[in-house]
């Protein structure tokens, strides 16, 4: 019986709590995927990959500039050699019985696995977290996002500001740190791309009030990455990483805002 027809069967007769718990885990399987396909966060998909064939590249890199030390290779061979030889003196008067050679050398290239892959275990979570920290991993996606979400807490903070000062937003963002509401000014800085340098927010909300239209935009990124786009954060709290188009636009719906006479321009 082949192994499609095995595999058939005992999905057939497999509990119903398997069953069920395979179908679980293929639909969060392709959940997630659609969510990083559709959130344009396509380098955690190469994580896995990198930590799965990353070390063929490496051994591409690493291979024709390595020097075999033919001193060293000898050395390592002998001592496990030793180690054979006096497993295999050692262990017939520990146990009284005969001991097979070929008992000896399985034990010892057994213990020479373990060691290989407790090395290999500790290398596979260094590298892991090394992964996470690498500058290629800090693309786009999660560069623009740490900055989307440095704006979003300055709009917040611009909010607990309004709460005290009968709804307006502050003339400028110094006010939030003369009141004590932000006390890391990290957050006052962003950059729609990683390798740009991070800018002071532009900020547009003064004279503002938080009872105003909450498409209004609050923070601006002042320059324009090379895929011409900038973080744009709204009145109503909402902060995004946006095409130049939508930047006028936004522009365009403050300047109505100040020509209605709604408020006092700034």
């Amino acid at each position: 019986m082949s192994d499609p027809e095995m595999d058939a069967i005992i999905a057939k007769h497999a509990p119903p709590r398997f069953r069920w718990l395979r179908l679980i885990g293929r639909t969060v399987v392709i959940v997630v995927l659609l969510l990083i396909l559709l959130a344009g966060a396509f380098e955690l998909l190469e994580a896995p990959f990198r930590l799965v064939l990353g070390w063929l590249f490496h051994l591409r890199n690493v291979l024709p500039a390595l020097s075999w030390s033919l001193e060293s290779i000898l050395c390592s061979l002998g001592a496990l050699l030793l180690g054979v030889v006096g497993l295999h003196l050692l262990m017939p008067k520990l146990t009284g019985r005969a001991w097979p050679l070929r008992w000896s050398v399985a034990w010892c290239g057994l213990l020479t696995l373990l060691f290989a892959t407790s090395v290999a275990a500790v290398g596979i979570v260094h590298q892991t977290g090394w992964l996470f920290r690498a500058p290629w991993f800090e693309t786009k996606f999660f560069s623009a996002m740490r900055s989307v979400n440095n704006a979003r807490q300055v709009i917040l903070s611009c909010h607990q500001y309004a709460a005290k000062h009968h709804e307006s937003f502050p003339s400028g963002l110094h006010e939030l740190g003369t009141e004590k509401i932000v006390a890391d000014t990290r957050i006052y800085f962003g950059h729609p791309d990683r390798k740009m340098p991070e800018e002071a927010w532009v900020y547009l909300a003064a004279g503002l009030k938080a009872t105003d239209n909450p498409a209004l935009p609050v923070l601006l990124s002042p320059s324009t990455s090379p895929a011409h786009q900038r973080i744009i954060g709204r009145l109503d709290g909402s902060t995004e990483l946006v095409d130049e188009a939508e930047v006028e636009k936004a522009l365009k719906l403050l300047q109505q805002h100040w020509n209605a006479g709604d408020t006092s321009a700034p």
